[in-house]
């Protein structure tokens, strides 16, 4: 008799009444002496046969151990006693654990010796550990690394299409095999703060404890990988560090066992494997799916990481597991790869007002922000987007300190441009004007030149090979609001950096162009411009100066993609020429 059949008997052995019951405090959180807990959806219209499948699944070898408890927590000892009268060789014996597989030899001395790979259950319980102190905390915005926050403190709940705890369930309540789901968001709508919650509920425990492993990967980090060859294990370990206790020969057996069982349920699947693909736009892989021959994948063997990644998005690696991406809306992914899709909308009204209440203690400060942005049809727009109304607040919070009356901005360009402004007057003081326009002069390059590549994210290696990068991260401290600081990616003593968000790339993108075009004579135009009075937009020469802008960021961008990400908002583009003359003159005045 094997032990499901032993713990199926056993079941068999109760009531409805007492069915009921035995269910309900194995979905009680702190019910079973730190144990998970079985969530209530998925015991709720179980059979006894699926109830005995979800505490193999969840409890591994300590299964007959918990059933044992919770009986006796519904008053049926007896049954507890029948199951005690098992000896502990025979309960090694009999468990057949679903976790692992077991090879059992028997000795001189009659004990019987178990031989397997570590049980996935104590891989899950280091890993959800080492997840959880890396989840627990997050950087908001552009804040150092110092400055970090309990991720639940500042999470807002955000409308997805979904709960976050069921994402692999269908909205109808329709039980299907849902094994990829796409999650789309516009930049700064709170899609990676969504998969950070995801990945800290798991492991503390909170939900989703089917699941045997979350693997979360990052695709700012994947293209770090990029035209390099890894098996499957070795690539989880350099882009998850987190996992480096599951050696790569076990992980290697776990995906050869799910790779060779023919099995793309992940219900049935005997390992249940999780991976979170975030920020699909920001690849800069070769991700082919248009391939119509599959041919069969050994995960053993060293592969380039872009063909790694197609086979896992379309099921020709790990069938069984569920993949969750997160992306911009209109990104390019076959709908033959896809089984549904939810959306990230930002904040709603009520919860835009909540953010900036949390925000600020000072409740006359606190109407005055949110007046202002509802008088500002650009602002008003923008601040559905999280990380506009964290920028919005940072900003006009330090605007309000020396600007007690006057004007406010009034425009996301107007937000950033107060605050380089704000971060300039800094660097004057500790570096000089000289050193300070070289330097953000060197970021502006930085940034268009990561921007054509889809790419983030960089290391001190990249701008080694560009001289004029290396004095800006040598004087990383005072420009954390420009990229921050990736430790858990350090390569050697190379340190890995990003730039915070897409919209601050195109902004410095932007700066950039047109101060680079800028000849001194429309200079001197500009800052005649700029103390006019009125709409300075309707000056003759700014279409001419707006072209050849235009022109230039043609000519050196040689990615499609990100000339229309580059040109989207052509505003941004109109202003930014007006900034850089502005920022310029800011610098060089009294120097």
């Amino acid at each position: 008799m094997t032990s499901k059949e032993l713990l199926l008997r056993t079941l068999e052995e109760l009531g409805d009444e007492e069915f009921s019951d035995f269910k309900w405090y194995l979905e009680q959180p702190h019910n079973l002496d730190g144990l998970p807990f079985i969530p209530k959806s998925h015991l709720e219209n179980v059979k006894r046969t699926e109830t005995v499948d979800k505490i193999v699944q969840t409890y591994s070898q300590q299964s007959l151990e918990v059933v044992k408890k919770t009986l006796t927590k519904i008053s049926r000892n007896d049954l507890t006693e029948r199951l005690s009268t098992i000896s502990t060789t025979a309960q090694g014996k009999l468990l057949e654990n679903h976790t692992c597989r077991l090879v059992i030899t028997q000795d001189q001395t009659g004990l019987y010796d178990v031989k397997s790979p570590r049980p996935i259950t104590r891989y899950k319980e280091q890993l959800q550990s080492n997840l959880q102190v890396r989840f627990m905390c997050k950087q908001e915005g552009w804040t150092s690394k110092k400055d970090e926050k309990n991720l639940d403190d500042i999470y807002t709940d955000l409308p997805a299409g979904t709960e976050i705890s069921n994402i692999f369930t269908h909205p109808s309540g329709i039980k299907k095999n849902i094994r990829n789901v796409l999650t789309a968001g516009e930049a700064g709508s709170g899609k990676t703060f969504l998969v950070h919650k995801f990945v800290l509920d798991w492991a503390e425990k909170r939900t989703n404890q089917d699941v045997d492993l979350v693997f979360p990967f990052m695709f700012n980090e994947l293209n770090l990988q990029k035209d390099k060859e890894y098996s499957f294990a070795k690539l989880i370990h350099m882009c998850i560090p987190e996992s480096v206790h599951i050696k790569e020969e076990e992980l290697n057996s776990i995906f050869t066992t799910l790779q060779t069982s023919g099995n793309s349920d992940f219900e049935k699947s005997e390992y249940k494997l999780l991976f979170v693909l975030d920020g699909l736009n920001e690849s800069c892989l070769q991700l082919n799916f248009t391939a119509t021959e599959k041919l069969p994948v050994d995960v053993t063997k060293s592969i380039s990481v872009d063909v790694l990644l197609t086979n896992l998005i379309t099921g020709c690696l790990l069938p069984s597991a569920h993949i969750w991406m997160t992306t911009w809306p209109g990104e390019a992914i076959s709908a033959d790869f896809i089984n549904m899709i939810t959306e990230v909308r930002g904040f709603t009204e009520l919860q835009r007002k909540g953010y900036f209440r949390k925000r600020f203690r000072d409740e006359e400060k606190v109407s005055r922000i949110i007046s202002h942005i509802k008088s500002s049809p650009s602002l008003h727009f923008m601040c559905h987007i999280p990380v506009y109304c964290w920028s919005t607040s940072t900003v006009l919070q330090e605007v309000l300190k020396s600007k007690e009356r006057g004007d406010l901005p009034e425009t996301l360009t107007e937000v950033y441009t107060e605050f380089l402004n704000i971060q300039i007057r800094n660097l004057k003081q500790k570096y000089g004007p000289e050193k300070s326009l070289e330097c953000i002069k060197m970021i502006g390059k930085l940034a268009f030149n990561q921007l054509e590549k889809s790419c983030l994210i960089f290391s001190e290696e990249l701008t080694e090979n560009e001289s004029t990068f290396t004095e800006p991260l040598k004087l990383s401290n005072a420009f954390l609001w420009f990229f921050k600081e990736h430790h858990q990616l350090k390569k050697g003593r190379k340190k890995v950096f990003s730039f915070v968000h897409q919209s601050v790339v195109e902004f410095l993108a932007d700066l950039f162009v047109v101060s680079d075009i800028i000849t001194e004579d429309n200079l001197a135009q500009s800052q005649t411009c700029l103390k006019r009075p009125g709409n300075v937009f309707s000056q003759t020469h700014i279409p001419e100066i707006y072209s050849k802008t235009v022109d230039k960021a043609l000519f050196l961008t040689t990615n499609e993609r990100n000339v229309n990400a580059y040109l989207h908002k052509s505003s941004t583009v109109y202003c930014s020429l007006f900034i850089s003359v502005y920022f310029i003159n800011q610098i060089n005045i009294s120097s």
